[in-house]
């Protein structure tokens, strides 16, 4: 059997048409690709009409469209305006701290941070950097000093890092 395949036109050999793969209905396909296109061109001509139960045609559904969102507008206020001022001079000063991690109580008086004595060292376990009286640093720690070539390294790098942070200036 050599049929014609409805889609390319093109003849193709067909010798067993009961047992062929590309067929729809009656019409033999010659290929994977031209009964593709053949299923694409009959979906989009078949056009699915609900029937109403007394035979009439119903009106097309179709998509609905989202929910149109309310429009925001912006306002501008005076006051506001003042209040955003006075707060960006305050972070200016470094006087604002982090409204999140303040205690409710403190939320309501304002009270200024405290101020930072001493630091944690990385370098060696139980030490602790920290503001003398006179206004220098010592580091605080009972057991004897045992480090490698890289922890001094570390440690050495840590001390500058740890006068920085506790603001020493002599």
């Amino acid at each position: 059997m050599k049929p014609t395949c409805p889609v390319c036109g093109k003849s193709f050999w067909c010798d067993y048409p009961n047992q062929w793969a590309y067929k729809r209905g009656n019409q033999y396909i010659c290929s994977w690709s031209c009964i593709r296109e053949f299923d694409r061109k009959e979906a989009s001509e078949k056009v699915y009409r609900k029937i109403k139960k007394d035979g009439t045609p119903a009106k097309p559904t179709g998509k609905k469209k989202p929910a149109e969102e309310p429009k925001v507008e912006l306002v501008y206020d005076p006051e506001i305006a003042e209040e955003y001022r006075r707060e960006q001079e305050q972070k200016k000063a470094g006087e604002l701290v982090d409204e999140i991690n303040r205690p409710k109580i403190f939320r309501e008086i304002e009270i200024k941070p405290l101020q930072v004595c001493a630091v944690k060292s990385r370098a060696k376990e139980g030490a602790w950097f920290t503001i003398a009286d006179n206004g220098g640093m010592y580091l605080s720690n009972s057991a004897p000093w045992l480090l490698t070539k890289e922890e001094w390294e570390l440690f050495s790098v840590e001390i500058m890092v740890a006068l920085a942070q506790l603001e020493i200036k002599k």
